[in-house]
């Protein structure tokens, strides 16, 4: 009886061992296949996101007013036609990508006129230009920079934060002695009324505003009227949180355009809203296009949200680039002396 007590208490114990051994290694099939379709699910978005620009950036479609983005939209742009009012990718299954894993992009929503234009992140290196356009054609009231302090800043401690006054009227310091979370935002605006870019325009104080936005702790509610050519701002900014500030406009434009960088310090992200003259909340048109995209592969699912710009004269630029709708003339010398009659670009070069 000794013997087969022991002999069944150790069959017991084996088949446990075994039945964990075998709960184990099921545990991490399930896992690697997780993750492989998860990556698959990821792709997927990315391809609906890939449709979507490929379609916004092809002809004439970045103009079109697409918005499908809100509850019972995830397939409106997948499955209309390309000549529907609201137009499409032309459904017939272009979503799917592989049958036998059903890897496909199940919700795909398009917006080309957002409430808001975003940049993340936005760098001292470079400057950032987006066109600022009404969609309902109402000239701008209002316009509201929001900018958030540089992901892990090393100013991030309260005893750090040294950021100006609204009393300080000592110069910028330098560099190296810049101690506030957030950076310094610079913006140069530019009136395009009635799409007017030339060089004209731009030697017209009208049209043409700098500012320099320096974050303060002071307890206020910046709102500022704009008075070109160039003003110094004292911007209110929350620890932890945001510097914002809103511009008064004129009202007597529907359209700008914005060349935005940061001095001193990166923002992590910075958001545009606006008004119109009829006190009504703002959508975007021709700047950026907001795109989410879902992906699936059997039972895995991966999301995948971006903003890309839809004017050509828009995106990241070197900080001291140059840009322009015009001709560019070059003149070259080579000598002491320079022809005096050569003082002048050809009209068609």
């Amino acid at each position: 009886m000794a013997s087969i007590l022991v002999t069944m208490i150790m069959m017991i114990v084996i088949t446990l061992i075994v039945l964990g051994f075998a709960q184990v290694t099921r545990q991490n099939q399930r896992e690697a296949l997780d993750d492989q379709l998860s990556t698959e699910a990821y792709y997927a978005a990315e391809s609906g996101v890939n449709a979507a620009v490929k379609f916004l950036t092809t002809g004439n479609n970045s103009a079109l007013d697409i918005d499908t983005v809100g509850q019972g939209q995830c397939q409106t742009f997948i499955n209309n036609q390309p000549t529907d009012a609201v137009p499409g990718l032309g459904g017939g299954g272009v979503n799917v990508l592989n049958t036998t894993t059903n890897t496909q992009y199940t919700c795909l929503m398009v917006d080309t006129t957002p409430s808001s234009l975003k940049v993340s992140p936005l760098t001292q290196a470079d400057a950032t230009v987006l066109h600022l356009k009404s969609s309902s054609g109402n000239p701008f009231k209002t316009l509201q920079f929001q900018w958030n302090e540089e992901t892990n800043s090393p100013f991030d401690t309260p005893g750090l934060n040294k950021c100006y006054s609204t009393g300080d009227t000592a110069n910028l310091p330098a560099y190296g002695s810049w101690n506030c979370p957030f950076g310094l935002l610079r913006l140069d605006l530019v009136n395009a009324s009635n799409g007017d870019v030339s060089n004209a325009a731009f030697d017209s104080n009208q049209y043409v505003s700098s500012f320099y936005m320096i974050p303060t702790y002071s307890n206020n509610s910046p709102s500022l009227t704009v008075n070109p050519p160039v003003q110094k701002v004292f911007v209110e900014c929350a620890l932890g949180g945001a510097c914002t500030l809103t511009l008064n406009l004129p009202g007597n434009s529907a359209e700008y355009y914005a060349r935005l960088s940061m001095v001193y310090q990166d923002a992590s992200n910075l958001t545009i809203t606006a008004t119109d003259t009829t006190n009504n909340a703002v959508n975007f048109t021709g700047g950026q296009a907001l795109i989410d995209s879902t992906g699936q592969a059997q039972d895995e699912l991966r999301r995948v949200q971006v903003r890309i710009p839809l004017a050509t004269a828009d995106g990241t630029l070197p900080q001291y680039g140059l840009q322009t709708t015009d001709s560019i003339c070059k003149q070259l010398a080579d000598g002491p002396t320079i022809n005096p009659t050569i003082d002048s670009c050809p009209l068609d070069p």
